[in-house]
């Protein structure tokens, strides 16, 4: 039981890319590229979800271990297709909303699995689910979900474009290149 539920949380890390990229850091990558189109032009969105790409690259790195640990217990990796990720998200919030979503996803799912770990006695794995993966998820939902209720905010206030902008000014730091 416990190596399907790891091949299925490596499944959703993995299905969150490319070929050089892990599908969560794929996403966060358009987005990155979206903010940074010459119609968008929203410096701070694109520095955000740059550094969450590069975030989601230490994350793929944790996987792989992962994956040899699963290996080294004599289980074994299945992976799934990886699709491609959406290419136009319209404006911040919805983008801030997918990234919350996703990264809920990925916390409930390591959940179940540390509590299948618990069930089975695992203490290893339950340690290992604890040191790399669980306090930082629980770091980026907060930080998101602080950013979609800002910008729910300001979407209910009349005019979303302009207080879009100041909140790529002050709160993402977003600078003119």
């Amino acid at each position: 039981m416990l190596t399907l539920l790891i091949s299925l949380l490596v499944a959703l890390h993995m299905t969150s890319g490319t070929h050089h990229c892990s599908p969560e850091e794929h996403k966060e990558f358009y987005k990155a590229m979206h903010f940074d189109r010459d119609d968008i032009n929203l410096p701070g969105f694109h520095k955000f979800f740059k550094e969450s790409a590069e975030e989601e690259m230490e994350h793929a790195q944790k996987v792989c271990s992962f994956m040899k640990y699963q290996n080294m217990r004599g289980g074994r990796v299945k992976l799934n297709n990886i699709h491609k990720p959406c290419e136009v998200w319209g404006n911040g919030l919805n983008a801030m909303r997918f990234a919350l979503n996703l990264e809920k996803e990925v916390y409930e799912s390591l959940l179940i699995l540390h509590s299948h770990a618990d069930l089975k006695n695992d203490p290893q794995l339950q340690d290992f689910l604890e040191s790399n993966f669980l306090g930082e998820q629980v770091e980026s939902i907060k930080q998101l979900a602080n950013y979609v209720n800002t910008l729910t905010r300001l979407e209910g206030s009349g005019n979303y474009q302009l207080g879009e902008y100041q909140f790529d000014k002050i709160t993402l730091k977003g600078e003119e290149k």
